[in-house]
């Protein structure tokens, strides 16, 4: 049960520590420094783990250390994906307008929602630019070699799921 109670404290700190210090900080209002601090969390925690296994391996409970990592790897995924939809999303717009008390009209708020959907599309283009998978050669998106042995990895990853999409 120790190690539950030690994942679970872990994550719950990590959340905290984000929600209380590191959303007010600019280099965590971006997604790259989100992901990296899910990810050098993750390592931390695996690197935790694989310590104490070493120097107590009286206490090796696999089932248990999978448990935690997965729970990390789970929470991680669920906070990013949640991040993504509520950073200048639709949602956001309607409910801040409702809360506003302003009247939701789809045909005069269209150019506000073709706005955030150019907004997104343009992070996206320079996450993906940041990361060398695509370059810009005018107002057209180029795929690069590193983007295509990205794509050949997803593509590879994919497969045993029989994804086709």
């Amino acid at each position: 049960m120790e190690w539950w109670m030690g994942g679970l404290l872990y994550i719950g700190t990590h959340f905290l520590i984000y929600a209380l210090v590191l959303r007010h900080w600019k280099p965590f209002s971006h997604e790259k420094g989100i992901f990296l601090y899910h990810v050098v969390s993750e390592l931390l925690l695996m690197g935790a783990i694989g310590g104490f296994v070493l120097l107590a391996p009286a206490f090796r409970n696999w089932a248990d250390i999978v448990a935690i990592v997965s729970l990390h790897s789970i929470y991680s995924l669920s906070f990013l994906e949640l991040w993504a939809l509520c950073d200048s999303g639709y949602s956001l717009s309607i409910l801040s307008r409702i809360k506003a008390g302003r009247p939701i009209d789809p045909e005069s708020d269209l150019l506000e929602w073709q706005t955030i959907v150019s907004s997104k599309k343009q992070n996206r283009v320079q996450g993906l630019q940041g990361l060398k998978l695509v370059r810009l050669q005018g107002n057209q998106v180029y795929i690069t070699n590193r983007g295509r042995f990205a794509v050949f990895l997803l593509k590879l990853l994919s497969w045993p799921a029989n994804l086709t999409r």
